[in-house]
């Protein structure tokens, strides 16, 4: 290789190596001057917008945070650019988490409500709530189920004394039946009708006594059928004045009775069974006193009392066990005076016993003794 060429060489090198120098110098004043910037214009502590939108690698938005003039919300979407996802608060404070379906409609919801107490709504395609469970300003749990109409159906909770309830209710929001238990664990079924007059109220006392009572469309007690701690059942019936006028009744030995009462309250008429299976009737007076009692007893022998106002017997009719009848008249002690019809009569001196025929009459004095008969 020739000097002259070798020269030349050595030129192009020196021009390149200066270009390189100088082009690093301006890449090195570059980066001082944006360090220099940097230090004179540090990031922005808060960054104010009305609308955020974040995309992913396709350029779909995938989210949006923004406000409105009655809330402002965060809003999820999926790959479908379908919302399915909302946080919102709104201006009154209530704070609201909607969750939408395939549809992007909204399928539920936790909400916050101004005063602090959250709820749970479930809805159906029409956007329709059908199912809500809340808490209380007392923290007391409360669940709503929805008809298709947005009325109120079943309600769920807990009442004044802490016990659950649940109430059904009609087409208008009106509560029809409601089961509860009360603090004590008692439980208790009460029914209403359209006019919500209650109709119908079972329930358990505290001594085990089991009690069904019946209203009439006027709100008015009718009937009552109570089975009590030992197992014994009654049944009272009530006129329009809810007074009780007939009663039925089982005691332990399963007897049964039948009572039935004035519109003052007081038992005239009494239809018994005894234990040893003789029925019996009492009718009463209008002081609850006794004046006339039939009764059949265990032989078949039916017989008839009349008594005074002082419950004294005064009259008996029988019919003895071969068929004979016979009437007996009594003084206000007790004493027999007058018989018709067959009777035993004692000879004093011999002790002897007769039987009177049936169509005898006697007659007795004060001490018992025998004044007067016939034949």
């Amino acid at each position: 290789m020739s000097g002259a060429t070798l020269e030349r060489r050595l030129e192009r090198l020196e021009r390149e190596n200066r270009r390189l120098r100088l082009g690093m110098l301006a890449v090195v004043a570059a980066v001082g001057a944006l360090v220099c910037v940097a230090a004179t214009n540090p990031a922005p502590e808060v960054v104010r917008a009305q609308r955020f939108e974040v995309v992913d690698a396709k350029g779909e938005v995938r989210a949006i945070l923004g406000s409105t003039s009655q809330a402002v919300a965060l809003c999820l979407y999926d790959l479908e650019a379908k919302l399915r996802a909302t946080v919102q608060v709104e201006d009154d404070g209530t704070a609201a988490v909607y969750v939408q379906d395939q549809k992007g409609e909204a399928s539920a919801r936790l909400m916050f409500a101004q005063d602090g107490t959250p709820g749970v709504s479930l809805f159906d395609g029409r956007h329709q709530v059908r199912a809500g469970l809340w808490l209380d300003s007392d923290a007391t749990p409360g669940l709503r189920l929805f008809d298709a109409q947005g009325e109120a159906r079943v309600i769920a909770g807990f009442g004044e004394d802490g016990g659950p309830t649940l109430n059904l209710c009609d087409q208008a929001g009106d509560a029809r039946a409601l089961l509860s238990l009360d603090a004590a664990g008692f439980p208790a079924l009460n029914m209403w009708d359209k006019g919500k007059k209650p109709r119908l109220a079972l329930g358990v006392d505290k001594d085990g006594s089991a009690v069904t009572t019946l209203w009439d469309t006027e709100g008015k007690v009718r009937v009552w059928l109570r089975q009590d701690a030992s197992g014994c059942p009654g049944l009272n019936l009530y006129d329009a004045n809810e007074k009780a006028r007939a009663g039925l009744t089982l005691v332990k030995d399963g007897s049964p009775s039948l009572g039935l009462l004035d519109e003052k309250g007081q038992m005239r008429a009494s239809l018994l069974l005894y234990p040893d299976g003789s029925p019996g009737l009492g009718l009463l007076d209008e002081k609850g006193q006794t004046r006339a009692g039939l009764l059949v007893v265990p032989g078949g022998s039916p017989g008839l009392t009349l008594l005074d106002d002082k419950g004294k017997q005064r009259a008996s009719l029988l019919v003895v066990p071969d068929g004979s009848p016979s009437l007996t008249l009594l003084d206000d002690k007790g004493k027999g005076r007058a018989v018709l019809g067959v009777t035993e009569l004692e000879t004093v001196a011999t002790g002897e016993k007769r039987r009177t025929a049936e169509s005898s009459l006697v007659l007795f004095g004060p001490e018992g003794k025998t004044i007067w008969r016939a034949p």
